[in-house]
């Protein structure tokens, strides 16, 4: 076994692994195909074992491949956290960041945050990856992007997380859906819903990975509700028009529902099963890893203007 391998041949190979593919990962890596498998070729026979199975059904790793690939995402991430601590010698006059969001969080963070990180440190190249809940958490993990900004459950407890927004969880309906009967006042005045009464409605929910996917899943199901979907949208913006238009009910954070604007007449109320599901939004970074000057300096730029943000 000859494991005298260059960071090059490491990146090709991680590059196959994430993308299951070696056209893709070609692709991504800006070489040609042909090259891309002679490389691979090359490593596997330094190696002595296969480090992709090839198939007709794709690709998959090997055992061996399994814990090569392991080894080589933890010289990677290595590598990254040296380079970082290098750059944070320049104070902050260079290197690079990358921030992840969600689509509809970062319409609203995105702007103000980077803006003002930008002018505080414009020698920081700054990049932006937008991606839903469940990516961002790989992407974390894997040390492609430093922070993400995504609200809780987080699926990795190794995960660190700064909250910086909490709000509640709402369901949507138009005004004159026939399951406003079940709507209730309690003791403070707010208008209020048990799911349970919803057992019969069709609903609109996010797509998979989604964290307003997964957390209505996680309420329907402690209601004892198998839900009919009716439409899946990555927008929650589509889900909540589409619930006030009379489509079907949605359940939505109240940090994200219009109090004003062209949405027609809707109903939204609190769910009284919901108290122990707050929506809470915040910034999650690997416990592992190095964190960088830059990327400290832009937790504080978040911790100081998210709190403020008006979200929908």
């Amino acid at each position: 076994m000859n494991l005298n391998l260059s960071l090059r041949e490491i990146e090709y190979v991680l590059a196959v692994y994430q993308e299951n593919s070696f056209t893709a990962a070609a692709e991504k890596l800006y070489i040609s195909q042909p090259s891309l498998s002679q490389a691979i070729k090359k490593v596997e026979e330094n190696l002595g074992y296969t480090v992709f199975i090839r198939s007709k059904k794709g690709l998959r790793l090997s055992e061996e491949g399994r814990c090569f690939v392991e080894a080589c995402m933890r010289i990677r991430k290595n590598m990254k956290d040296c380079e970082t601590e290098i750059n944070d010698l320049n104070t902050l006059n260079s290197g690079r960041l990358a921030i992840g969001m969600p689509f509809h969080l970062g319409e609203f963070v995105a702007p103000p945050t980077v803006s003002v990180f930008r002018k505080r440190y414009p020698g920081v190249e700054l990049s932006l990856i937008e991606q839903n809940s469940s990516e961002l958490e790989t992407s974390l993990q894997r040390g492609e992007i430093d922070i993400a900004a995504m609200p809780l459950p987080l699926n990795d407890p190794s995960l660190n997380f700064i909250p910086l927004q909490t709000g509640s969880l709402f369901v949507v309906m138009s005004a004159d859906d026939p399951h406003c009967r079940f709507v209730y006042t309690d003791e403070k005045g707010q208008e209020c819903i048990d799911l349970r009464d919803l057992e019969d409605a069709s609903f609109i929910v996010g797509q998979p990975g989604q964290r307003i996917r997964k957390v209505a899943e996680m309420l329907l199901d402690q209601a004892g509700i198998k839900p009919e979907i009716l439409v899946r949208s990555r927008s929650i913006k589509t889900i909540i028009s589409l619930a006030s238009v009379g489509m079907g009910v949605a359940i939505a954070p109240d940090l994200y529902i219009p109090k004003d604007g062209p949405v027609h007449e809707k109903k939204v109320c609190r769910i009284s099963s919901a108290r122990d599901y707050p929506w809470i939004i915040g910034a999650a970074y690997a416990g592992d890893a190095y964190l960088s000057n830059a990327a400290r300096q832009f937790l504080s730029v978040m911790t100081d203007i998210v709190p403020k943000l008006r979200l929908s």
